[in-house]
């Protein structure tokens, strides 16, 4: 129990001195730009590519709630695909606008609580949900290593950036994590085929980031395949689970600046990939803003139901 309490005040440190070190060297890559240069890149880069990118992402963000609509309505839960989407845009506003990832979770899960009236359904599609995602980036994952020139990185350039005293707490989170998968899998074990069509809605959500990253690297000037881009996505999603950051806020940046340098990006285009296409992936997630009053008032009202005698 005390062992557990520290683990437990570890952690609660660990994030918030991870993502002061995170920002603190993303200050300091962005102190060694070049801005002259910097200015001449986004004067170059076509609003075409840039409405592009921020549609694929958008694409990405409604193929993510169709992803769980699916499984949601595998279980005969009565929502409607508008409903999952406001509830994954609400969440997906919060993880970006709020410091926490798990937060986004929790308002995913308080808000689908009034459709399946069932906290143990709730929390299992939410798992299955994400960790569908995760092994659809777990098939792209080799890419990683087949196009990114990784040997060439230094010991120093990586320490920081891969967070390797992380890597034993990524061991045991992905442990908790097929545990659980395991719970929320059963409810879904005898309809394998409504989660094999989760994993390529999930496929497709994961490739129009993809697409909208390399218009961004296009407008911007840099040589690189779609493959390329691929693997940094993959790679760079992989090092951001790791529990060492909010939301992965300059550890990102930094994984992505590294990455595209090392692929034969300058150092400023780089850079302004990282920034820009956070600013687009946030933007995205601004309607789930409209509706978070919305969400809240309905959760209250399927509350103050649920505690009420005789459901009156």
């Amino acid at each position: 129990m005390i062992r557990s309490a520290k683990k437990r005040s570890w952690a609660r440190f660990l994030r918030p001195i991870g993502t002061i070190l995170s920002l603190a060297l993303l200050v300091w890559l962005m102190a060694c730009q070049d801005w002259s240069l910097v200015l001449v890149y986004l004067n170059r880069l076509p609003w075409s590519l840039l409405l592009a990118a921020l549609m694929f992402y958008g694409v990405g963000q409604v193929l993510n709630a169709l992803r769980w609509y699916i499984l949601l309505r595998a279980q005969s839960v009565p929502i409607r695909f508008v409903d999952t989407l406001k509830i994954v845009l609400v969440g997906a506003f919060a993880s970006n606008f709020l410091p926490s990832t798990i937060g986004g979770d929790v308002i995913r899960l308080v808000n689908i609580q009034p459709y399946t009236r069932n906290e143990g359904l709730s929390l299992a599609s939410l798992i299955l949900d994400r960790l569908v995602n995760m092994v659809a980036f777990v098939t792209v994952l080799p890419i990683s290593f087949l196009t990114i020139p990784l040997q060439h990185i230094s010991l120093p350039d990586l320490a920081f950036g891969l967070a390797i005293p992380g890597m034993d707490k990524l061991k045991l989170l992905l442990r908790r994590i097929f545990k659980q998968f395991l719970d929320a899998y059963h409810l879904w074990a005898n309809q394998p085929a409504t989660v094999f069509l989760a994993f390529v809605v999930s496929w497709f959500s994961i490739f129009v980031i993809f697409l909208g990253s390399w218009s961004l690297l296009t407008g911007l000037g840099v040589q690189v395949t779609l493959w390329q881009v691929m693997g940094v996505t993959a790679l760079t999603y992989f090092v951001t689970l790791l529990p060492i950051s909010i939301n992965g806020i300059g550890l990102r940046e930094f994984m992505i600046t590294t990455l595209y340098v090392l692929l034969g990006a300058g150092v400023e285009q780089a850079t302004m990939m990282a920034l820009i296409s956070r600013f687009l992936m946030m933007a995205v997630t601004l309607p789930g803003a409209v509706w978070l009053g919305e969400m809240s008032r309905m959760v209250e009202k399927a509350g103050a139901k649920i505690s009420a005698p005789n459901g009156e």
